[in-house]
């Protein structure tokens, strides 16, 4: 024996708050309002408009080799001094976004391998024909 349960809804069952689209309004604008304010003003400046200039970036280019063999090394970790990655190819090159005002020393981190530090200079970085050679030493085992 089967048994069949129907239940049907109808709309004078359910009871749904309609608010009034005046109300939706003046919600939305006073939201609005604030974010618009927010955005621009600062408890530190006191009203005045708190917008920056964007940072510049620039692209470092390198590649990452064995310092006994030669041979390039792909999937190197290599790290700027804040929290930007990226990890070098098959054929050991990289190339990473920094902010040139904070950057100092690039890292570059492999498994079996002592984590090498470059001193970077921006002056000498900046010319985009140059390449950074980073020297990975294998761990003795």
């Amino acid at each position: 024996m089967v048994r069949k349960y129907h239940h049907t809804t109808f709309a004078s069952e359910t009871k749904v708050k309609q608010i009034p689209m005046k109300r939706i309004l003046v919600l939305l604008i006073a939201a609005l309002t604030l974010n618009v304010f927010g955005a621009t003003t600062d408890d530190k400046t006191k009203g005045e408009s708190t917008t920056s200039l964007p940072v510049k970036s620039i692209t470092i280019n390198g590649k990452v080799t064995d310092k006994h063999t030669g041979e390039a090394l792909a999937g190197v970790a290599v790290k700027t001094d804040g929290s930007t990655t990226c990890y070098s190819d098959f054929d050991g090159n990289f190339s990473i976004q920094v902010n040139p005002e904070k950057l100092e020393n690039l890292s570059a981190e492999l498994i079996s391998y002592s984590t090498s530090v470059v001193k970077v200079d921006i002056n000498k970085t900046i010319n985009p024909t140059l390449k950074i050679k980073i020297e990975l030493e294998p761990i003795a085992e």
